[in-house]
């Protein structure tokens, strides 16, 4: 049982993991008014969302990294306000999942008086971490500027294409 339950858990987070990098190729969503964010918004969404996501990383998953969001929240706001599809929807669930996770102090003091309502509320938090954790992936990738956007693009290219590349023959 142990090893399914690993294995489940790789392959989910390996899952949401290529579905957070799909930021970097999402180029469907648009700005739906061409409205330019404030750079200052950008920079304190890219150091919110840097910092949550190492923390995540470490394994360091206090509480007190959820400060380091409110960074992130002007820069949320403009994506839900001003683009459609994949950046909006992602972008309504990270707030929700936010606020979620910030009271769950609360939810948890719900949650007990009902059965198993601790362990219920233990898997509400670290499911909303997580899709906090992936949707900021998301977010950030999608945002990068665009000369990251083309390197990492040309990696990916040269890394699909290794076995169809042509070596080149001496005679």
């Amino acid at each position: 049982m142990g090893s399914l339950s690993k294995l489940i858990s790789y392959g989910i987070f390996l899952l949401g993991g290529l579905v957070s990098l799909r930021g970097f190729f999402d180029h469907k969503s648009k700005p739906i008014i061409p409205i330019e964010s404030d750079p200052k918004n950008i920079d304190s969404f890219r150091m919110g969302s840097g910092i949550y996501i190492g923390t995540f990383l470490l394994g360091s998953n206090c509480d007190y990294r959820l400060v380091f969001l409110l960074f992130t929240i002007p820069h949320i706001i403009y994506f839900m306000k001003y683009f459609s599809g994949y950046v909006s929807r992602i972008s309504k669930m990270l707030v929700f999942a936010i606020v979620i996770s910030t009271w769950h102090l609360f939810w948890s003091q719900f949650f007990s008086l009902f059965p198993f309502g601790r362990e219920s509320a233990y898997v509400l938090e670290e499911c909303m971490n997580w899709l906090i954790f992936f949707g900021l992936i998301y977010l950030v990738s999608y945002s990068a500027p665009d000369w990251i956007k083309s390197t990492i693009t040309t990696w990916v290219h040269r890394i699909t294409n290794w076995g169809s590349m042509k070596l080149p023959v001496s005679t």
